[in-house]
């Protein structure tokens, strides 16, 4: 491989990076991996600061999109804490964003799910503040995509539309149809959430074919999910069940892994929302998105089916088993408590004691 015949220098990170995302944008994520961490390794060999800002954010993408989020976190952190806003803000013309902004954009989308929302907050705050200084439009729409995406973890729905929005315009004036497939699929899974199904279903289906006409690197396997619940908001659990076994393939076929325990979590609602609800495949979603959850140590997306979860329990009487299940998940968290996610389980918990 041409890249390991080029001595250590800016030239063979360079060409580590380039095949880091090519790997990325078609979504094999752990070779991306591999090539994140030569990035790494070699600017800690040369001791350049520049190299180790891309790398640290390259390693923190990949191993998100494997769903190891916690390991994600540190190095997305270290990416941040490396950058030098006088020495690096002209990685935005070399790579095409600017490094801050895109680990700020992972980040965000890392420590929500992780159990932390309102940090999420307040680093997409700053992330957004960046973004529109820079006067970089691409980084602008990391920027705008990861601020939606932490309202929609936090369930604040208005506050996500407006941003997806905005993204939507950026893209469309900048002439970026593939971020502005993604953008509308993220109004349209908002638009699901406030009331308007048929509306934003549509949308979801429209943009999702555009994203698989682009090929496998779309992120085309967390859109999915959302089009399956979207069925589910109207009344149409049966083909949101059809739709998620379209995600279940894909994900038998990937390594990306962020999105598993919320596919489970989904699974688990649809089959609730059947004609005939299936309880025991319910529970054992539930069960399995769990699993998931704590194995990615998600602590949010596990909070989020054991609820689930325990509503089953108690319906069917086992009231000591849900809080026993329930009240430990609640009790790790230390912020997020004006958020649904965590209104919901401590409302559960009042009804369970």
């Amino acid at each position: 491989m041409l890249s390991r015949d080029v001595p250590d220098s800016p030239l063979r990170f360079g060409a580590l990076w380039g095949l880091w995302a090519f790997h990325t944008v078609s979504t094999e994520h752990q070779t991306a991996r591999q090539f994140a961490e030569e990035c790494v390794a070699l600017g800690q060999r040369v001791g350049d600061a520049g190299l180790l800002v891309e790398g640290y954010c390259i390693l923190g993408a990949s191993l998100f999109g494997l769903g190891h989020l916690a390991a994600a976190r540190l190095q997305l952190e270290a990416s941040i804490a490396t950058y030098d806003p006088e020495k690096h803000r002209s990685h935005a013309l070399v790579y095409g964003q600017d490094p801050k902004v895109l680990a700020l954009t992972y980040l965000v989308k890392t420590v929500c799910p992780l159990g932390y929302p309102d940090l999420g907050l307040s680093r997409s705050q700053e992330m957004l503040s960046l973004a529109r200084s820079l006067a970089h439009p691409f980084s602008l729409t990391f920027a705008l995509y990861g601020s939606s995406m932490v309202r929609v973890w936090r369930q604040e729905w208005r506050a996500a539309q407006a941003f997806a929005e905005e993204f939507i315009a950026l893209c469309a004036e900048q002439g970026l149809s593939h971020q502005e497939s993604q953008a509308r699929c993220l109004l349209a899974r908002v638009l699901v959430q406030q009331g308007a199904g048929a509306t934003g279903a549509g949308m979801l289906r429209r943009s999702l074919a555009e994203l698989k006409a682009m090929g496998p690197g779309n992120m085309y396997l967390l859109w999915l999910p959302w089009s399956a619940e979207a069925f589910g908001r109207m009344g149409q659990a049966e083909e949101g069940l059809s739709e998620l076994g379209d995600a279940f393939r894909l994900l038998g076929r990937s390594d990306q892994r962020y999105a598993e325990s919320e596919l489970y979590w989904i699974k688990g609602t649809l089959l609730e929302q059947l004609a005939s609800p299936d309880a025991d495949e319910a529970e054992a979603s539930y069960l399995k998105a769990i699993e998931v959850a704590r194995h990615q140590q998600t602590k949010l997306l596990e909070l989020r089916a054991a609820t689930s979860l325990c509503r089953i329990w108690q319906r069917q009487g086992k009231r000591a088993e849900a809080r026993e299940l329930l009240a430990p998940i609640y009790l790790w968290f230390t912020e997020g408590f004006d958020t649904p996610d965590l209104k919901d389980a401590k409302a559960l918990l009042d009804a369970l004691a």
